[in-house]
C-alpha cells in the first residue's frame, strides 16, 4: 500500500525520497502553516536558533523570573543504583520531543547522532559515563530501518574502540573489560515493529548505499525489493510505547 501523497494528480506521481520533492513538500507545509492548517508549534527548526540576548527590564522582573523556576529542576537519578550505564543514541531530531516525554519518567542520557556520531558527541557521552562510575555500558539505538540506520548501530561501538581504547591522553579511556561488557540493542525501528504495527512506506532502500548488500543479506531480502522505514513512519504514541517496553 502506497500512502505517500501525490505530487501531481495529472501524472499520479507520489512524493519520493529526492531533493526536488523535499523542496515541494517544504513549500506546501509552509503555506499550510501560514494559513493555519498546521499550527506553528507542531514543527521546530533547532538548527536555526534564535537568541534574544536581552537582560531584564528591572530587578523585579528578574526576581519574578528566578522565583518561577526555583527548585523546579530537581530530578532524582533513577539509574544511579543500576548495575549498568544506559544511554539512548538516536538518529533523527524529529523524535526529540517524544524522547523528552519518555525522559520525564525515566531520565537517562540521550545522544543525537544526526546520521553518524562525531568525536565530540562520543567524548561527551564517555565523560558522563566516567563521572557516573564507569559501569558496564548499554546503548539503545533508535534509527531508520535502512542500510544507513543499521550502520549507526553497527559502527558506534567500533568508533568508541577506535578512538578511546587504552587511550593514554584521556580519563575516558576504555579497557578490555569495558569493551567486552558493552551491549548494544536496537529499540526502533525493527522488522518486528513493522509487522506488529503494520507500518507502511513508499521508500526503497538506497541501492547506492555501501551497506546495501549486507542489509538485504541480514533480512534475507531480494535486491530491488528492500524497503526503507523512517522513524517518523511510526506514530509518536506507538514509538513512545515501544521505548517504554525496553
Amino acid at each position: 500500500l502506497n500512502t505517500a501523497p501525490l505530487v501531481s494528480k495529472e501524472t499520479g506521481r507520489n512524493y519520493s525520497n529526492i531533493q526536488n520533492d523535499y523542496k515541494i513538500l517544504s513549500r506546501v507545509v509552509t503555506k499550510m502553516r501560514v494559513n493555519g492548517v498546521i499550527p506553528f508549534a507542531w514543527i521546530t527548526d533547532n538548527e536555526r536558533d534564535f537568541k534574544r540576548n536581552r537582560g531584564f527590564a528591572n530587578v523585579d522582573h528578574y526576581l519574578e523570573f528566578e522565583l518561577k523556576r526555583i527548585f523546579d529542576r530537581y530530578k532524582r537519578d533513577l539509574f544511579s543504583t543500576q548495575e549498568r550505564y544506559i544511554a539512548i543514541v538516536f538518529e533523527k531530531w524529529t523524535i526529540q520531543s517524544i524522547l523528552d516525554n519518555v525522559m520525564m519518567e525515566y531520565p537517562m542520557p540521550v545522544l543525537y547522532c544526526k546520521g553518524g556520531s562525531g568525536i565530540d558527541s562520543r567524548y561527551v557521552l564517555l565523560g558522563d559515563w566516567h563521572r557516573n562510575g564507569r559501569k558496564p555500558i548499554t546503548l539503545l539505538f533508535l534509527s531508520d530501518l535502512d542500510p544507513a540506520g543499521y550502520r549507526i548501530q553497527d559502527t558506534f561501538a567500533g568508533s568508541l574502540e577506535k578512538d578511546f581504547y587504552k587511550n593514554p591522553h584521556t580519563l575516558y579511556s576504555l579497557s578490555d573489560a569495558d569493551l567486552d561488557n558493552m551491549k548494544n540493542y536496537r529499540i526502533g525501528i525493527t522488522p518486528d515493529q513493522v509487522k506488529k504495527h503494520r507500518l507502511v512506506t513508499s521508500y526503497e532502500a538506497k541501492k547506492t548505499d555501501p551497506e546495501y548488500d549486507s542489509y538485504i543479506a541480514r533480512f534475507n531480502l531480494k535486491k530491488g525489493e528492500a524497503k526503507a522505514y523512517e522513524l517518523e513512519s511510526m506514530p509518536p504514541e506507538i514509538l513512545e510505547s515501544e521505548i517504554f517496553l525496553v
